[in-house]
C-alpha cells in the first residue's frame, strides 16, 4: 500500500514538473529574437494602414513623413510595410524591446545604417509597387531617394530609441496586475522562469522524479509511463482548446488593432503545441505496443512450456 502511494506522489510530481519545464522551455523558445522576427517576418502587417486608430495614424503619419520627405509616393506605403525588410526591421527594434523589459539588456538597434538599409532593400518592393500604378523609378529618382535617405537617416533613427530611453517613463513597479503582483514583478517572473540556470535545476528535478518512477515500479512501468504520457498530451491538448479559444478572442478584442498579428502568432504558436501532442501521444502509444507485444511473448511461452510439461508426462 505505502508502495502505491509514493508512486501516486511521484506520479503527480512528475507530470506537474514535467508540463511546468515544457511551458517555461516553450516560453524560452518564443523569446528569442530570431522567433520574434519570424513572427513578424510571416505576418501581415498592411492591416496597420486600415485601422483608423491613434496608434495606427501615428505610425503611418511617420512612415509617410519619412517617405514623402524622401519623395517616395503614398502609393507605395503599404507594398513597404508589408516587405521582408520592413518586417525584419520592426522585429529587431520588438525583440530589443521585449529583451530589456524581461532581461534587462539595452542596445541600440535601429542606427542610420539600418534605416539606410531598410531603404536600399526597400528599393525593388517601391519600384514593384510603382509600375502596379503606372509609375517607373528611373535611376536619376533612386539615386536621389538614396541621397535624401542618407540626409534623413539620423531623424529616423531618433524615433527609434534604445529601449531603456523608451520605456524609461513607464511605471512598471506600479501599475497592479493583481493583489500587489506589479508589472516590474510579472517581467521579472518571466525572467526567472526562462534562465538557463532554473531550466536546468527543472530538467534534474525532473529527471529525478521520472527515475524514481521508473526504480520502485519494476513490474508496472509500461502501465506508469503510458499513462504518463497520455495524460501530459492530454494537458497540452485542453491547452491547445484554450489558446486557440478564449485566449485568442480576449487578445483579438482587448487588442484590436493587432488582431492580425495575434491570431497569426497564436497559430504558429500553436503548431509547436501540437508538435508536443504528437510526440507524446506516439510514445504512450508505442509504449503500449510493447506491452502487448511482452504480454503475447509472455503468453506464447507459457503455452509452449505448459505443452513441454504435458509430453513429458
Amino acid at each position: 500500500m505505502g508502495k502505491k502511494i509514493v508512486s501516486f506522489v511521484l506520479f503527480i510530481l512528475s507530470l506537474l514538473a514535467s508540463i511546468s519545464l515544457t511551458l517555461c522551455v516553450l516560453l524560452k523558445i518564443n523569446l528569442r529574437e530570431d522567433k520574434i522576427v519570424s513572427y513578424i517576418k510571416g505576418a501581415d502587417f498592411s492591416f496597420i494602414a486600415d485601422e483608423a486608430t491613434i496608434i495606427g495614424e501615428e505610425l503611418i503619419s511617420q512612415v509617410e513623413d519619412y517617405f514623402i520627405e524622401i519623395e517616395i509616393p503614398k502609393d507605395t506605403i503599404k507594398s513597404v510595410l508589408n516587405s521582408e525588410a520592413t518586417k525584419d526591421f520592426v522585429g529587431k527594434y520588438a525583440a530589443s524591446v521585449l529583451s530589456y523589459l524581461i532581461y534587462e539588456t539595452d542596445e541600440k538597434v535601429i542606427t542610420d545604417k539600418e534605416v539606410l538599409n531598410l531603404v536600399t532593400e526597400n528599393m525593388p518592393i517601391i519600384e514593384t509597387a510603382l509600375t502596379n500604378v503606372g509609375l517607373t523609378l528611373t535611376p536619376e529618382e533612386e539615386d536621389k531617394i538614396m541621397a535624401l535617405a542618407k540626409e534623413h537617416a539620423s531623424d529616423v533613427a531618433y524615433f527609434f530609441p534604445s529601449a531603456k530611453e523608451l520605456l524609461a517613463d513607464v511605471p512598471f513597479s506600479k501599475v497592479v496586475l493583481i493583489n500587489n503582483f506589479t508589472l516590474a514583478d510579472f517581467f521579472n517572473s518571466i525572467r526567472l522562469i526562462t534562465s538557463i540556470p532554473f531550466l536546468l535545476i527543472g530538467l534534474l528535478i525532473t529527471s529525478i522524479l521520472l527515475f524514481l518512477l521508473w526504480l520502485i515500479n519494476k513490474g508496472m512501468r509500461v502501465k506508469y509511463f503510458k499513462t504518463f504520457f497520455f495524460i501530459y498530451a492530454l494537458f497540452f491538448i485542453l491547452g491547445e482548446i484554450i489558446l486557440g479559444t478564449v485566449v485568442k478572442e480576449f487578445l483579438m478584442e482587448e487588442v484590436s488593432l493587432l488582431s492580425p498579428f495575434i491570431n497569426y502568432i497564436i497559430n504558429e504558436i500553436s503548431k509547436e503545441v501540437w508538435l508536443i501532442i504528437l510526440i507524446s501521444l506516439g510514445l504512450s502509444f508505442g509504449i503500449s505496443r510493447i506491452k502487448r507485444k511482452e504480454e503475447k511473448n509472455e503468453k506464447i511461452s507459457n503455452e509452449l512450456c505448459s505443452g513441454n510439461g504435458s509430453e513429458e508426462n
